[in-house]
């Protein structure tokens, strides 16, 4: 009867091993899987800015572009006023003044 106490508490001892065992395996393996979620999380983290970068690198160039074509339409407003002879400038005068006289 001893020798089956004897197995019985080997057995129950080598369970507690395998268990502090699968444990320690468990412990582990969550560790790594928090460590890979933390490189993914920096990882689309990284991407993310580079998406956000180039975004805004888009943005200001297409600005820029917008900026540098209304200076050209303002340039050539400049010039069509510019060459309006100055007879039709006088006639469009004459053409105020009476108006505000017969008022």
């Amino acid at each position: 009867m001893s020798t089956i106490v004897k197995q019985v508490i080997e057995i129950e001892e080598k369970a507690e091993k395998l268990l502090e065992e699968a444990k320690l395996q468990a412990r582990k393996i969550i560790e790594e899987a928090e460590e890979e979620a933390k490189q993914i999380i920096a990882e689309i983290d990284g991407q993310t800015e580079v998406r956000i970068k180039n975004y805004r690198e888009q943005a200001e160039q297409k600005e820029k572009q917008e900026e540098e074509k209304l200076k050209i339409w303002g340039e050539q407003q400049i010039k069509e006023v510019k060459n309006i002879p100055q007879s039709k400038i006088d006639e469009q005068i004459r053409f105020v003044v009476n108006k505000v006289k017969q008022l």
